[in-house]
């Protein structure tokens, strides 16, 4: 089986800064893979990588397909979709507009279909449709974050540290609907996240980056027992 995403010695640098020190891996259709590591450690700069929003040096394929020199929105429209880290929504528009965005490449019939899915995912959405979405709380927005990205009919859904700056019940309630989303409707996942309990719990596999390197990789359940994983990001 081919992977839905390839990675092959990325090497990615702002200014003379190394950031990303050839690093390579895959995502398999139907999985979910997770990037474990510390802050800083290059996480959020290969996902920048992916979506085309930085320059990089290296292989990058998507269904075979190269992606150097591929602009985001024809990566979005390759079957490609992010939910970025900090959320990234549209404050000042609506949750159906915020929603409706993220279908904006679309001209499909099936953009209302697509967003009762979203809003059967996250009920608490369908009451706050008109609402303004910059006055929603945290995890509503990281809701709307994931809803926007799903509008687009990802084939490979990566989520930026979909956790962060979360209450503990919320972000378990987070974790069930990706987890639902891989499991349930077949939409292969590459999760960035901090918490690496939560991260690696899910993942079929994950990788570790330190530096801008990969230092481990393994199954998600073998990572959790890794001594050396559980001394770095699971408190012991």
């Amino acid at each position: 089986m081919n992977p839905i995403l390839k990675i092959k010695d990325l090497n990615v640098s702002y200014g003379s800064i190394h950031a990303i020190k050839g690093i390579s891996f895959s995502v398999m259709q139907g999985e979910i893979v997770s990037l474990i590591g510390a802050n800083g450690a290059g996480k959020t700069t290969t996902l920048k990588a992916i979506s085309g929003l930085l320059p990089f040096k290296g292989l990058i394929e998507l269904e075979g397909r190269n992606l150097s020199g591929t602009k985001p929105h024809q990566i979005v429209q390759m079957g490609l979709s992010q939910a970025p880290e900090g959320r990234g929504i549209f404050a000042p528009l609506t949750v159906k507009e915020n929603l409706e965005m993220g279908a904006y490449h679309r001209s499909d019939g099936k953009i209302g279909d697509d967003m009762e899915y979203c809003l059967k995912l996250f009920p608490r959405l369908k009451e706050r449709l008109k609402q303004v979405a910059g006055t929603l709380s945290g995890g509503e927005q990281q809701m709307v974050a994931i809803a926007r990205s799903l509008m687009a009919r990802p084939r490979l859904l990566m989520l930026d540290e979909p956790s962060l700056g979360l209450a503990p019940q919320i972000v378990s309630q987070i974790f069930s609907i990706i987890k639902r989303i891989n499991s349930e409707d077949g939409v292969t996942l590459l999760l960035v996240e901090q918490n690496a309990r939560m991260a690696l719990k899910i993942a079929h596999r994950a990788y570790v980056i330190e530096t801008g390197q990969i230092k481990l990789e393994g199954k998600g359940v073998d990572l959790l027992d890794n001594d050396s994983v559980r001394a770095a990001y699971l408190g012991g």
